[in-house]
């Protein structure tokens, strides 16, 4: 076997000890902060997929009870994980921070998901220039119910009346509409903790970034292709978010 050369020797040493470092901790968490937000949105791109598809295939699905309870039943199921997935990324993140009419909807529904066996939808018909649209939404009888109950329980609980008022403006609005919404402000919730994060370690990850492209371009020169500090997509995505939260106009 043909002994290593010193020069690849001594860099896979540095790769090794960069992947220890503290430092590389603060790659590590930029990546986890990534992939928290990742779980929320393919739930909610699955969820709105299938809610799509449903709309798409309602004339064909309203007559048949089996079809139809199966696609309800896909859609609750997202629904769940949509609305778990968003609030455990908000409450890990930014909990203490938002307390918007939106987001306290969004976290007492979750609440009260968590107290009934499913959540009860219902389909509605409306006539908007001639053209008859299907959407579901859910039953917000029992909600608004468990608002009042809670808001008696616990009447200094500002959360609560926000989310009241919230459920009311958005009393006829479908689901897909709803978690649109809520998406554009989870995103936005996502930009703010990343980009916070990056601008409060900024000099640390520019550095060692620096270092990493340094190991990986000195190993490919020695023919060493594989990933031992970071993969080159993950390098990439800090280094935009590097320039992003330097120079946000440009994004």
């Amino acid at each position: 076997m043909k002994p290593m050369n010193q020069d690849i020797s001594k860099l896979l040493g540095e790769a090794i000890d960069i992947r220890k470092s503290e430092s590389f901790q603060l790659f590590k968490k930029v990546l986890e902060i990534r992939m928290a937000f990742g779980i929320y949105a393919s739930n909610y791109n699955l969820l709105y997929r299938n809610i799509d598809s449903y709309y798409n295939r309602y004339d064909e699905i309203f007559w048949d009870f089996n079809k139809r309870n199966k696609y309800q039943k896909t859609i609750i199921r997202d629904f769940h994980n949509t609305l778990t997935s968003a609030r455990s990324f908000v409450e890990r993140y930014e909990e203490f921070n938002l307390e918007s009419q939106e987001h306290c909807f969004f976290k007492e529904l979750r609440n009260f998901t968590m107290h009934i066996s499913h959540l009860p939808l219902i389909s509605h018909k409306t006539y908007k220039e001639k053209n008859i649209i299907n959407f579901e939404s859910f039953k917000k009888t029992e909600f608004n119910k468990y608002l009042e109950k809670e808001i008696k329980k616990h009447p200094k609980w500002n959360c609560l009346k926000l989310a009241r008022v919230y459920s009311k403006k958005v009393e006829n609005t479908s689901l897909n509409e709803l978690f649109k919404i809520y998406d554009v402000s989870m995103r936005q919730v996502y930009n703010r903790t990343v980009l916070n994060f990056i601008r409060q370690n900024h000099k640390e990850l520019f550095q060692i970034l620096s270092t990493i492209k340094n190991i990986n371009l000195n190993l490919n020169k020695n023919g060493i292709t594989s990933n031992h500090t970071l993969n080159p997509i993950y390098i990439r995505y800090v280094e935009i978010l590097l320039k992003k939260s330097l120079y946000p106009s440009y994004f």
